[in-house]
């Protein structure tokens, strides 16, 4: 509600075990004053938590890993009080979990690392209560999955398996989806505006990717679209204004990226093209890829949302490298 970026937690990149090197520190971005200021600490270190926002406004972090192994605990940031407080621990401890809102306002979290292995357990998360309650188990153990929560209620939780799974919260019952083109963890999913979900990048079979592939809801099944331009995992990717979607930093191995490149869907119609367009604007092909330079973001949008093709383009550096 108040327009800030929260950050909290994470690793400081030191090698061995990420629980090992879990931070507590948590920092907020102004985008009005364009300034990062530290915030309050979390109550406990962690790393590859599960973050999401709730109806509220307020900011739920839940499991992850610390330095003794897999954490079940869970925090809540109040923004108005610019506080955390504790609230009911998971009945599992899970890091690298899968997490979405539920149309209820509850937290969906699934699977997960928990200590030892991945596991198949899920649990919700109460706004109202603060407390955690069992749900249905997915029909398979999996962590570093991506987790979107579709049009009409269901969550969709893909990538690390052959398949996808979609949780139905009304039934509490999971069921697969069609067979993905790419088995992939530390992919990035969105959801496009007709409602399907982009898939992209990630690490498959150690490599890192550039394929991207669309989750076609009506039909239950993936279409590879275009590749990305650059090979890249756990980047950042929302949807701009006029549907298209910008996709910005990540990795390629330890080497975090700059990088950043827009999409534009087949089936989001292109805006009129205005009556004066800048000389230095490029020209689209019909299909795959096209370079573009410069550093402003907001700029190369526009210039992206002139595009008349499906694909991506690869638009200016960010300034600075973050994964």
């Amino acid at each position: 509600p108040h327009g800030r970026v929260l950050v909290a937690g994470g690793s400081d990149g030191t090698t061995g075990s990420p629980g090992d090197h879990a931070l507590a520190t948590v920092e907020l971005y102004d985008p009005a004053a364009g300034q990062w200021a530290a915030g309050p600490a979390l109550g406990a270190a962690r790393s590859h938590a599960t973050t999401t926002v709730l109806d509220d406004g307020s900011v739920l972090v839940a499991g992850g890993l610390g330095p003794d192994g897999s954490l079940a605990t869970a925090e809540r940031y109040d923004p108005a009080s610019d506080g955390w407080h504790p609230v009911g621990s998971m009945a599992t401890g899970r890091g690298f979990a899968a997490a979405s809102s539920l149309a209820d306002g509850r937290v969906l979290v699934a699977g997960g690392f928990a200590t030892t292995e991945p596991v198949a357990s899920a649990e919700a998360f109460d706004p109202s209560t603060e407390t955690w309650h069992a749900v249905a188990a997915m029909p398979r153990a999996s962590m570093l999955d991506t987790a979107t929560t579709l049009a009409d209620g269901r969550v969709l939780v893909a990538g690390n398996d052959a398949r996808g799974t979609l949780y139905d919260p009304g039934t509490d019952e999971w069921s697969w989806t069609g067979a993905l083109g790419t088995v992939r963890t530390h992919a990035t999913a969105v959801t496009l505006p007709d409602g399907d979900v982009l898939l992209i990048g990630g690490t498959a079979a150690g490599n890192v990717e550039t394929e991207a592939e669309i989750y076609d809801v009506a039909t239950n099944t993936w279409q590879n679209t275009t590749d990305l331009p650059v090979a890249t995992t756990s980047a950042s990717a929302i949807v701009l204004p006029d549907g298209s979607v910008l996709a910005v930093g990540g990795a390629n191995g330890t080497t975090p990226l700059a990088a950043a490149a827009i999409y534009r869907a087949a089936t989001v119609p292109a805006p009129a093209t205005p009556a004066e367009t800048p000389a230095a604007t490029p020209t689209a092909p019909a299909t795959g890829p096209l370079p573009v330079t410069g550093t402003d973001i907001l700029r190369l949008a526009l210039l992206a949302s002139l595009l008349l093709a499906a694909g991506w383009v690869a638009v200016g550096a960010t300034r600075r490298r973050r994964a």
